[in-house]
């Protein structure tokens, strides 16, 4: 890769990196006098930061995905929860209504 390639890779990994603005101005300003030794080692720096950038991304993106699914359990549970307490409640208040109703002779049982 020559210099002029090395620059320009420099030039589009600068346009996306995190790094302020001032600091990147500076390495612009400064790129005319480096030596390729210099070039080098901000290239490797800037490609280390895409690849820890790239390694954030992807972590981020498991850890939404697992809290989803964490959520979408809890909901599936809670769900379990209030169906049973309201089986339980309409057994109950029904057995209630049909036991008061056969004691006032509303009802018989069979």
């Amino acid at each position: 890769m020559t210099i002029q390639e090395k620059a320009r890779e420099l030039g589009q990994r600068l346009a996306h990196s995190t790094l302020p603005q001032v600091l990147k101005d500076a390495i612009l300003e400064a790129l005319p006098q480096s030596t390729e030794r210099e070039v080098d080692a901000l290239l490797l720096a800037l490609r280390n930061e895409d690849a820890q950038l790239q390694q954030l991304e992807d972590a981020s993106r498991q850890f939404v995905a697992r809290t989803a699914e964490q959520w979408d359990a809890l909901a599936a549970e809670e769900q379990a929860v209030v169906d049973a307490a309201v089986e339980e409640f309409v057994t109950e208040t029904a057995s209630s209504v049909l036991a008061h109703a056969v004691q006032r002779g509303a009802v018989t049982r069979s």
